[in-house]
């Protein structure tokens, strides 16, 4: 059950945009913007998951998004201290 209907067009191209996100962390030298990029990764591929019905990539980035985001958050304090 889709809980949005939108043109193949426009999932695929998240799905894309989302897989770019991702292969761009691996040229990322800085954690702060590896960090970035993954959170951005992750909201692309749980909207596409969520777009999509794909259960697993939706339950996967969720649970992510927050390990990211706690890790961006202590890189940040770390810089400041």
């Amino acid at each position: 059950m889709l809980i949005l209907e939108l043109p193949r067009f426009w999932t695929d191209l998240i799905g894309m945009l989302a897989g770019i996100l991702v292969m761009s962390t691996f040229y990322m030298n800085c954690m702060v913007k590896l960090r970035c990029l993954a959170i951005l990764s992750n909201i692309a591929f749980a909207t596409y998951g969520l777009l999509l019905d794909l259960w697993p990539i939706l339950v996967l980035h969720v649970l992510l998004l927050p390990i990211n985001t706690l890790r961006l958050a202590q890189l940040r304090s770390a810089r400041r201290a």
